[in-house]
This record gives structure tokens, C-alpha cells and sequence, in this order.
């Protein structure tokens, strides 16, 4: 009980001197990437504002507040300790709960490379998986997205990471050997088993991982599931098993959420009316564009897209 007490009271500290680093290089609500290590700084500051993307393939931790998140149709809220590992590419739509200026939301999310993920998978590769119970342990989520409590250990490396800024010309060497190591904690985490086998090369998972991300990439073309299945050398009845089983959702549902989130960036970023935005990802009729788009976010395209903006200007 009393060691437990102190990898929490540490495990706090850690954080506490996360959240203290971030707001000092990141002192406006937005996101910072850091060039040297790699890693992302967001900052939060409406609380319930709900915000649409795709989720890179990354490991993001909360140092500050709280975060609601709806991936695929799966839901998740977790907050400051915890960490999500994203093996694909998601459509995520999320909220910081409870974030203001007084107490901002910080997130620092970390890209995973697959080639470190690869070097570091095969060093492991006697080392017993660790078995992932969702729902125990603080584990939620899917072989997709997985949230779990960081550790003490990940959360000591990660703020040697964000330092490595402040480390001058010694950081360029210094970065990857923290990296590898934050990689080490992730793959020995108790959510490991959840995504260990989308990395491992050869496995039905990890051509899954590597449909999905061609998917991402070609969203715009006509989808075929048996032609795809195909290019990864896997039978359509086979492919559309573990892609459901591993995402949450079929591959057609899989391509239309990211046409629609697409659609939507088009929209609000680009000033795109809702045909053009609808011919642009990939629809041959604005007016199936548009049942679908209400489908997923509520509101016609132009009606949602005019409600975002209202609540981009009010948070102003």
C-alpha cells in the first residue's frame, strides 16, 4: 500500500511538472509540434467545444484535464495520466472537459514511427505480450485505440523528451535514444496485447494496419472490399473479419467516415461549398453527400458547417 501511495505521489509530480512545461512553451490555446523530439503540445482552453480529425497513428497522453472521445462509434472519456495508443489512422471526435483559461487542457501526443516501432518490437521478440483485459486495469478501447494509465517510468521519459529543447546541440542524438525507450514502455504496457500483433510484420493485424493507412490515402476511389483484400493478400470474407474486429467498423463505413470528416476540413478550412466539398472526396451526388453527412454530424453540410463557426466565434 505505502509503494503504491509513492509511485502515485510521484506519478502526480511527473504530471504536475508535464502540464508546467507544456503551458511554458505553449502559453495560447493550439498545438506546437517540437522539431527536435518530434512530439505535440495541444492546448485547450472551451470546454465541450466538440472538434473533428483523423487520428494519426501516434501515443498521446493527458497531463491536464479531461477528454471525451468518440472513435468509429466507440466512446472513451479518460484524463490526466492516461495515455491512448492509436495504431491506425481514426476518424475522432473529441472535447476537453471542463478546460478553461484558468485550467487549460494539455495533451502531448507522440507520432509512432514504424520503423522504431520495428527495431524495438524485434529486440522484444522473446518477451513474454502482456496480457490486455479491456475494461480492468483502467483499459479501454480497442486493438484500434486503446486507453490505459501511463506509468510512472513512461511519464519520467516523456518529460525527458519534451526537455530535450532546452538541450542544445546534444538533443539530435539524445531524442532518439528517449524515444526507443518511451517505445520499450508503450510495448511492455498492460495495453500492449491490444496492438503488438498490428505491428508485427506478416500478421493478418498488421496488414490490416497497412490496408487501413492505404485506405486513408485513397479514400477518393471507388472502393472495392474484395479488390483491396486482394492487394493485401488476404480473401474478402477473411479481410472484412478482422477489419471489423479490429477497427470497430466495416471497410465501407471505414471510407465513408473519412470522406465525410474530409469533407467537412474542405468545408470549414477551405471555404468549399458542400457540392464541390461532396464531388471533391469522392461523391458522385451532392444530394446522397448531403443525407450522409446529416447521418453522421446532425445537421445538413451548410447548417453544421455555419453551427461550428457560431461556436468557433463565441469561444473567441
Amino acid at each position: 500500500m505505502e509503494k503504491r501511495i509513492m509511485t502515485a505521489h510521484r506519478t502526480q509530480s511527473i504530471l504536475e511538472e508535464l502540464a508546467r512545461e507544456a503551458a511554458a512553451r505553449l502559453p495560447h490555446p493550439g498545438a506546437l509540434k517540437m522539431q527536435v523530439s518530434g512530439i505535440k503540445i495541444i492546448r485547450r482552453e472551451e470546454s465541450n467545444r466538440l472538434i473533428d480529425c483523423v487520428s494519426s497513428t501516434s501515443v498521446g497522453f493527458i497531463v491536464q484535464g479531461r477528454k471525451a472521445a468518440r472513435m468509429l462509434g466507440a466512446s472513451l472519456a479518460y484524463g490526466a495520466g492516461s495515455a491512448i495508443v492509436t495504431s491506425v489512422e481514426l476518424p475522432d471526435s473529441f472535447e476537453a472537459i471542463g478546460a478553461s483559461r484558468e485550467t487549460p487542457f494539455f495533451g502531448i501526443v507522440l507520432d509512432l514511427e514504424e520503423d522504431v516501432m520495428t527495431t524495438v518490437l524485434a529486440r522484444l521478440r522473446d518477451r513474454p505480450v502482456p496480457e490486455c483485459m479491456f475494461g480492468s486495469g483502467g483499459i479501454q478501447g480497442s486493438r484500434a485505440a486503446a486507453v490505459f494509465p501511463a506509468s510512472e517510468q513512461m511519464l519520467d521519459a516523456l518529460l525527458r523528451l519534451l526537455r530535450l529543447a532546452d538541450e542544445g546541440s546534444g538533443a539530435a542524438f539524445m531524442a532518439p535514444l528517449v524515444k526507443e525507450e518511451l517505445y520499450f514502455r508503450l510495448l511492455m504496457s498492460p495495453a500492449a496485447g491490444a496492438f503488438r500483433a498490428l505491428f508485427s510484420s506478416g500478421t493478418p493485424e498488421s496488414r490490416i494496419r497497412e490496408a487501413a493507412a492505404w485506405m486513408r490515402a485513397n479514400y477518393r476511389r471507388d472502393f472495392d472490399v474484395a479488390d483491396t483484400a486482394s492487394r493485401f493478400g488476404m480473401s474478402a470474407a477473411t479481410f472484412y473479419r478482422y477489419f471489423r474486429e479490429i477497427l470497430g467498423a466495416s471497410p465501407r463505413q471505414y471510407v465513408k467516415t473519412l470522406r465525410l470528416y474530409e469533407a467537412k476540413r474542405l468545408m470549414m478550412d477551405e471555404g468549399m461549398d458542400a457540392a464541390a466539398a461532396a464531388f471533391e472526396v469522392g461523391y458522385e451526388s451532392a444530394a446522397y453527400f448531403s443525407r450522409e453527412y446529416k447521418r453522421a454530424f446532425g445537421l445538413p453540410p451548410k447548417a453544421h458547417v455555419e453551427a461550428c463557426r457560431a461556436q468557433t466565434a463565441d469561444a473567441a
